[in-house]
């Protein structure tokens, strides 16, 4: 979860009467900042599996497939915006924040080759040496499903991507 507590340096003096006007004033001794707190809590499960193909093809030791699934859900309550808190939205303050139950998916696949030395060309050698691991492709795909939403609760598919074939 997480727990945010978000100030401003000025205060609202909110009028006496309906007649009278308010007033806004920095903060010192006599005027306190004005402030909010907002929060979220949630959990996520993931897990791991592998797939592995070892032809043993000269140098070329075989493939490893790392599958990543994970679900999570996020739970935002609302709070009240507060009206005369004054956000700095270059800090990402906000005056209040709106109720959300949001389920994440997501897939990691990392794609890692093995490449033997140049002594252990034996197949029979070459079960029992050690090589040199690349990361071939890492590729990772996201969304959210917001249940308190009735139209559009998907957000857009998200997809990162990566390799280490340069790095060799």
């Amino acid at each position: 979860g997480n727990l945010r507590h978000d100030w401003t340096s000025y205060s609202y003096d909110a009028p006496s009467s309906a007649f009278a006007a308010g007033a806004w004033h920095p903060y010192s001794t006599q005027w306190q900042p004005d402030q909010i707190l907002t929060w979220n809590a949630g959990m996520n499960a993931r897990t791991r599996f592998y797939g592995m193909w070892m032809p043993y093809w000269g140098r070329f030791a075989g493939l490893r497939h790392t599958v990543n699934p994970a679900v999570g859900y996020t739970f935002t309550p609302h709070i009240d915006p507060r009206p005369y808190f004054v956000a700095n939205p270059k800090l990402g303050q906000a005056t209040g924040q709106k109720k959300a139950s949001q389920v994440t998916l997501s897939l990691g696949q990392i794609l890692d080759g093995k490449i033997l030395s140049d002594s252990a060309t034996d197949t029979a050698k070459a079960k029992s040496k050690k090589g040199t691991s690349y990361s071939l492709l890492s590729l990772t795909t996201t969304t959210n499903y917001d249940l308190n939403k009735d139209a559009h609760p998907w957000d857009d598919i998200s997809t990162s991507f990566n390799t280490g074939l340069l790095q060799a």
